[in-house]
């Protein structure tokens, strides 16, 4: 038989996912084979974390956040990728086309050796990559990345299920008379920094920049940059 699971993004993460998965198995090893039951114990909800939160996100260190942030992002650029129209639409849309494409078992070694040796993670590393292509394509220094979080800190929340994630905002300035192991290593600084202050919720920072509203764009940045860790779920 088949089962159908159709779960809403606003109460499930990419996190979630996995937990998920494996109280099923559980659940359904024990009903099918009668075996014991064993799963994590759950101290508290997702309830108590959003109370929690609500709490500790004000006051001094509410304050402290916002002030980083903003003055991280003081005068930054808007990044103008070249579109794939001549005018940009009035509302933003997400119509376009996915490309696929891999990277050998040798180049993908040579990738986190040499992250090794810089002593920086392989994300930063792509991430470095990343962010000197689009300063080549858009012809600026100055660049806007997105990338989610998955703003489970506190160790009593790893096995809950729940929507966490957080959206951080990275300026990665590309200085063209910085050497290469430089400007990684500056990069891998801003990815640093940023995961220190990731407590601040996206959608707070942008009501705290008193961003202009523009619905044929994305509010702060344009495009995002991830790496999936693949979970093999047993």
């Amino acid at each position: 038989f088949y089962v159908g699971i159709l779960l809403h993004h606003i109460c499930f993460d990419g996190w979630s996912y996995p937990i998920f998965i494996r109280d099923l198995q559980a659940i359904y090893e024990h009903n099918k084979s009668n075996c014991s039951l064993s799963l994590p114990s759950i101290d508290i909800q997702y309830k108590d974390y959003s109370v929690w939160q609500r709490e500790y996100l004000k006051d001094n260190k509410l304050s402290k956040l916002i002030e980083y942030w903003k003055n991280k992002l003081h005068e930054f650029e808007n990044l103008n990728l070249k579109p794939d129209y001549d005018l940009r639409p009035v509302n933003y849309d997400y119509s376009g086309s996915d490309i696929f494409f891999e990277l050998n078992e040798q180049t993908t070694a040579c990738l986190k050796k040499y992250a090794s040796k810089l002593n920086i993670s392989l994300y930063s590393l792509l991430l470095s990559a990343f962010s000197l292509t689009l300063s080549n394509f858009t012809y600026q220094n100055d660049i806007i990345i997105g990338t989610p979080v998955s703003n489970r800190i506190q160790h009593e929340i790893e096995n809950l299920i729940g929507f966490f994630i957080n959206m951080l905002v990275l300026r990665i300035k590309v200085e063209r008379c910085n050497k290469l192991e430089e400007y990684i290593k500056t990069v891998s600084e801003e990815v640093i920094n940023s995961q220190i202050n990731q407590e601040l919720p996206f959608e707070r920072l942008v009501k705290e920049m008193t961003i202009e509203k523009d619905t044929s764009k994305n509010p702060i940045f344009q495009v995002a940059f991830l790496i999936e860790n693949q979970l093999n779920n047993k």
